[in-house]
């Protein structure tokens, strides 16, 4: 996986009140070498369903070290899995993901009620 990482730092900055506020943000990027990679990720940072993340940060002989980890309730693997094969179906069928959520449902709701008219 391949990344790229930027760091903004700002030691006077202040707040609405004039009050200190030092900053420092971190951004970056994540480049996926595979599309299951690309889903497992796109899975775990769900902005709906948000991970747990914990940050530690350690100053060792003037170097400054910081290390993020993000963690997740529910199954990465398989939802990543799953939403590849929906992006994969979406495609193959030339419809939106959003399309092919909704045809899935309206079948799962026609078996459901051939199934009580047995």
């Amino acid at each position: 996986m391949r990344h790229t990482l930027a760091a903004t730092f700002e030691p006077g900055a202040v707040d609405k009140k004039g009050k200190p506020n030092p900053t420092l943000v971190i951004t970056g990027t994540l480049l996926p070498g595979t599309e299951l990679e690309h889903e497992q990720l796109a899975a775990l940072l769900d902005e709906k369903d948000v991970p747990e993340a914990m940050v530690e940060f350690k100053n060792v002989n003037n170097v400054l070290q910081i290390s993020v980890e993000f963690t997740h309730e529910k199954d990465i693997a398989k939802a990543g899995r799953e939403n590849l094969k929906l992006r994969h179906e979406a495609r193959d069928r030339g419809m939106s993901i959003d399309d092919v959520k909704a045809d899935r449902e309206a079948k799962a709701k026609a078996e459901k009620a051939a199934e009580k008219e047995k």
